[in-house]
């Protein structure tokens, strides 16, 4: 079994299979039957923004600006930058009752008479 792991470590390494079973002195079909397998790797789960504190669900700080941000449809969307945590707190509970609808923001801050944070160099489609 060591032979063959040292095999495979010289063929990561760029010895070429002949040269390989010449040295430890295998056959190929012995290789090729009793070379460890690969084990595939565990897969990742990713963290929703501020997932690690739940007041932060959804909400990421930068800057000392509140960004309110969700995964939609394999995609991350933008809901919104406040200037305060509890403005961005407010319009993240009113999108888990109401929506997570990107073109609706607008009237949702009037409705909760919050200001978001606008840029004249933000290219978000739902301004």
């Amino acid at each position: 079994m060591k032979t063959l792991q040292n095999l495979q470590e010289d063929l990561r390494n760029g010895m070429s299979i002949s040269e390989g079973l010449k040295k430890y002195n295998l056959t190929f079909q012995y290789a090729v039957e009793n070379i460890p397998k690969h084990r595939k790797k565990k897969k990742i789960k990713r963290r929703k923004y501020g997932a690690r504190n739940p007041d932060l669900l959804y909400i990421q700080e930068h800057k000392g600006k509140y960004y309110l941000r969700k995964q939609v449809k394999g995609k991350i969307r933008m809901f919104g930058t406040y200037t305060s945590l509890q403005d961005a707190i407010l319009m993240r509970e009113y999108c888990i009752k109401h929506g997570w609808k990107q073109k609706s923001i607008d009237e949702y801050c009037r409705i909760l008479g919050i200001e978001r944070h606008k840029d004249h160099r933000s290219t978000v489609r739902y301004h």
